[in-house]
């Protein structure tokens, strides 16, 4: 990774929060990687960055996209939800796949979601944060592909 700052954009519109506020031992102990805790307003996912969508189960709900950077990111819809197999979730796109950033990767039914809970809670990890000198989270209210969820330095 080269040695600069950059700004990664929200790939989902909620409010930011403290990701040891959550009930989840992998995340609230930060073993899946520093990251934030997001209370989902939106229905979309969108691309944070230029890249590839390195992995992707419906089934769990979870996303992991790589920087052309490097910068290795998990994206998981509503982890205080009940499994339910990918239901609520559309995309068209497979894993391995190139994506730009703004592009549209995934739809929710916020409806459907909402049947068993009326906050969605998702987690956004950098998973080799290790590999970073510093990293800034945006506490506040954001929009998914406009407004800054970290500032990273590589």
């Amino acid at each position: 990774m080269a040695n600069n700052k950059s700004i990664v954009l929200s790939p989902l519109s909620g409010t930011v929060f403290n990701i040891e506020q959550l009930d989840h031992p992998l995340y609230g102990m930060q073993f899946l990687g520093f990251g934030v805790g997001l209370k989902l307003s939106g229905s979309v996912l969108i691309a944070p960055f230029n890249g590839e969508l390195s992995n992707l189960s419906l089934v769990q709900r979870c996303v992991q996209i790589r920087a052309t950077n490097g910068l290795m990111m998990q994206i998981q819809i509503g982890i205080n939800q009940p499994f339910q197999h990918g239901e609520g979730l559309n995309t068209q796109l497979k894993k391995q796949t190139n994506i730009k950033r703004g592009e549209r990767l995934f739809e929710f039914n916020l409806h459907q979601l909402k049947q068993h809970s009326s906050d969605i809670i998702c987690a956004i990890t950098i998973l080799n944060s290790h590999k970073l000198t510093d990293i800034l989270p945006h506490y506040h209210t954001v929009m998914a592909g406009q407004d800054p969820l970290f500032t990273v330095t590589v």
